[in-house]
């Protein structure tokens, strides 16, 4: 599992994704998750044979509705993309999981897991 700040994708992205989100990111370097436990040859959580799970967690002090939370990740999975981190973003290849949850106002950020 790898969490990194979108500042950590090209810089030819940033224009397109930077200016709204990061600000808000709470982690600036990657970072390795220390609280689960790492995954064996083969393993995977549930997201299929051979797709990647792609887990990004909106943090705010209020919650987006859900058709906003979900339309908000479109130019972060195409980041993803366009770097190389994903191999694509359909559902064929990514197990694509959009999470929001409540923080105080200095606690907010965007959180994006890749589980290969």
């Amino acid at each position: 599992m790898s969490r990194f700040a979108l500042t950590d994708l090209p810089e030819k992205y940033h224009a397109q994704i930077l200016k709204a989100v990061a600000p808000r990111l709470p982690y600036t370097q990657p970072e390795q998750d220390a609280q689960l436990p790492s995954l064996g040859q083969g393993e995977d959580e549930g997201g299929g044979a051979g797709r990647v799970t792609v887990r990004i967690t909106r943090v705010g002090t209020k919650f987006l509705d859900v058709d906003n939370l979900y339309g908000s990740v479109k130019y972060l999975c195409d980041a993803l993309r366009y770097a190389k981190l994903i191999p694509e973003d359909n559902p064929e290849a990514i197990n694509l999981q959009v999470l929001q949850r409540k923080a105080k106002k200095n606690e907010t950020g965007t959180l994006i897991e890749i589980i290969t």
